[in-house]
C-alpha cells in the first residue's frame, strides 16, 4: 500500500470519526452544544464583547500644518484590555482638509504636472514625502525596522500597494491586548509645495480581534 492510500484511509476515518461525533454517537447532545454556542455568538456580537474574533479597521491619523515650521506628527491607539488584534493589511492615506489654500501655482521642478496640480496630485507629492513608521509606544520596539517606509507606497488611492501580514490566513502580525501602536509620520521636505495647508497623514491597520478566552 503506497503512502497516498494511506494518507486517504487516514482522512476517511477522520471524517468518519467527525460524522459520529456531530451526529452524536459518542455521547452528549452534540447538536444542541452547537446550537447553544452559535446563539452566544449572536448574542455576544450584539452586545459587542465575548466574540472569538471579530473584523475591525484601526485608524490612526496626525495633521501636519505649517511649511518649514511643523514636519512631524504622532497618532498613537491602545489595544483593547480583552482581545488581541491580528494586523492582515497595512494601508495609508492622505486628507487634505484645506484645498482652498494649497499651493496652485508650480515651480520648474514641477513643470511636468503643468499649469496647475490636481488634489491628487497635491496629495501624491505629499505622501511621497511622508516617512512613516510604526513602533510599540510602551517599550519603543519598532514594528517596522531600521526606517519607516514611504507613505506613497502603501497607498492604494495613489498608485501604491498596502502591506500584507497574513497570507493564506496565517496570522503574522499580532498586537497584543493593551499594546499601544503608534504611528510616527515624518515630513522629508518642509518646502510649502509639501505642507501648507492643514493635511492628515494616516494608515489603516485591518484585520481582526480575536479572544481565545470566549470558547
Amino acid at each position: 500500500m503506497s503512502a497516498a492510500d494511506d494518507a486517504v484511509i487516514a482522512l476517511a476515518s477522520k471524517i468518519a470519526e467527525i460524522t459520529a461525533y456531530v451526529r452524536g454517537s459518542s455521547g452528549g447532545n452534540v447538536m444542541n452544544d452547537f446550537l447553544r454556542d452559535t446563539y452566544k455568538q449572536f448574542a455576544s456580537f450584539g452586545q459587542r464583547k465575548g466574540l472569538f474574533y471579530r473584523p475591525a479597521v484601526i485608524s490612526m491619523a496626525a495633521n501636519i500644518t505649517g511649511a518649514g515650521v511643523a514636519t512631524a506628527a504622532n497618532a498613537e491607539f491602545r489595544i483593547s484590555a480583552e482581545e488581541d488584534f491580528i494586523v492582515q493589511s497595512v494601508r495609508g492615506f492622505i486628507v487634505l482638509k484645506d484645498q482652498a489654500n494649497e499651493p496652485v501655482l508650480i515651480t520648474t521642478a514641477l513643470a511636468a504636472y503643468g499649469a496647475t496640480m490636481t488634489p491628487a496630485d497635491r496629495a501624491k507629492a505629499k505622501a511621497l514625502n511622508c516617512l512613516v513608521t510604526l513602533v510599540n509606544k510602551d517599550t519603543k520596539v519598532p514594528v517596522m525596522e531600521n526606517q519607516g517606509i514611504v507613505l506613497s507606497t502603501i497607498c492604494p488611492d495613489l498608485g501604491g500597494l498596502p502591506l500584507f501580514f497574513s497570507p493564506d490566513i496565517v496570522p503574522s502580525f499580532l498586537l497584543p491586548r493593551n499594546y499601544t501602536v503608534q504611528a510616527q509620520f515624518a515630513l522629508q521636505s518642509a518646502n510649502y509645495m509639501f505642507n501648507t495647508a492643514s493635511t492628515d497623514y494616516g494608515i489603516a491597520l485591518v484585520g481582526a480581534y480575536v479572544n481565545p478566552g470566549s470558547h
